[in-house]
């Protein structure tokens, strides 16, 4: 809650401009924090995407939505502006500070407009809150195309690993649920960060700098900073098998190997190897080794359709051209290889 600090309208222009540029690129997404804090900066920036042909779509914890009439009243300019998909993060953790009606006013709104709806629960040992209570009591279907309720586990990052005491540690790392896999954001779901920072992924939380792949404060353009990061046969790596897979190849045979029971989940995997110099160089040297197996592996995904660097694209696509791309169905939370996202 003491955390502040945006990315300005201007900075956050300039990196739409950017990923306007990658073909793939098909979202720009709205985060934070809470991005509905700045609604009429999210506003104009929606505006800016939406004339290049890409969609807009928030997360939020809902914390505006107090009535029915302000959570339209809320909804409806942005909607106006391309807002067209709301995810709404709501467990345990929310439930400390926003009430449950908001969630429910915000759903409502989100019907009221035709938006395309997520709800997001991050489940822990002993949660109260999972998808299927939420689905009963929002009357979501399982299954239901336009509206969907989804459960990802704790990562121990941030504060969730400054407050876990070591036997919730234990317990997290023995869930038969934790996710060890290939990382489906790294090289799609790219993050600019409220200081102006590129990840070529959704990022962990705190932010390594050794993560970081430009900076748009500075001048970097962010299409270029991810093409950059396609040839970093690493970023390859984490994409294709998880960071998971990266430490325990990386370190099998050294005096202190690590299993795949050492982590919770993949972005704490990731929070290890970028916060370690040791583990980040055995890593990068570990993908060198690797380099023409992953070669062969893009390649195959690449003549499948399903692994696509940036490719050069006009910056400001012709009408045709954007109202095709508003139309591409957006890509789910855990989106396919094949689609990209842009994250501000």
């Amino acid at each position: 809650m003491g955390q502040h600090g945006c990315l300005d309208l201007a900075a956050a222009c300039r990196a739409i401009d950017d990923a306007a540029r990658m073909d793939s690129v098909q979202q720009v997404s709205f985060v934070g924090g809470d991005p509905f804090l700045v609604p009429d900066l999210m506003r104009q920036a929606l505006q800016h995407a939406r004339g290049h042909g890409l969609q807009g779509t928030a997360t939020t914890s809902a914390f505006w939505a107090r009535s029915p009439a302000r959570a339209r009243a809320i909804l409806e300019p942005l909607v106006q502006a391309g807002l067209g998909e709301l995810v709404v993060s709501y467990d345990d953790a929310h439930a400390e500070f926003v009430p449950l009606r908001n969630v429910e006013n915000a759903v409502a709104a989100a019907r009221e407009f035709s938006l395309r709806l997520y709800v997001a629960v991050t489940l822990d040992a002993g949660a109260r809150i999972d998808a299927a209570y939420l689905r009963r009591l929002l009357h979501i279907a399982e299954g239901d195309p336009r509206e969907t309720v989804y459960e990802v586990l704790v990562n121990a990052t941030g504060r969730a690993a400054d407050n876990a005491a070591a036997d919730a540690a234990t317990a997290r790392r023995a869930d038969s649920r934790v996710y060890r896999g290939a990382c489906h954001s790294a090289l799609q779901n790219i993050q600019v960060t409220h200081t102006g920072q590129i990840l070529p992924c959704c990022g962990v939380l705190p932010h390594d700098a050794r993560m970081v792949i430009g900076d748009v404060s500075r001048g970097d353009r962010v299409d270029e900073a991810v093409a950059a990061a396609y040839q970093d046969p690493l970023w390859s790596w984490i994409a294709l098998e998880g960071p998971v897979q990266v430490l325990v190849q990386a370190t099998a045979g050294s005096a202190q190997p690590l299993a795949a029971t050492d982590f919770d989940g993949i972005c704490s995997a990731c929070s290890r190897l970028f916060g370690s110099p040791e583990l980040l160089a055995a890593a990068r040297a570990a993908a060198q080794r690797k380099r023409a197996d992953l070669g062969v592996h893009t390649s195959v995904l690449a003549a499948l359709g399903l692994w696509r660097p940036p490719q050069p694209a006009a910056a400001s696509p012709p009408a045709a051209t954007a109202a095709a791309a508003t139309a591409a169905a957006p890509p789910s939370p855990a989106a396919a290889q094949a689609a990209g996202t842009a994250t501000v």
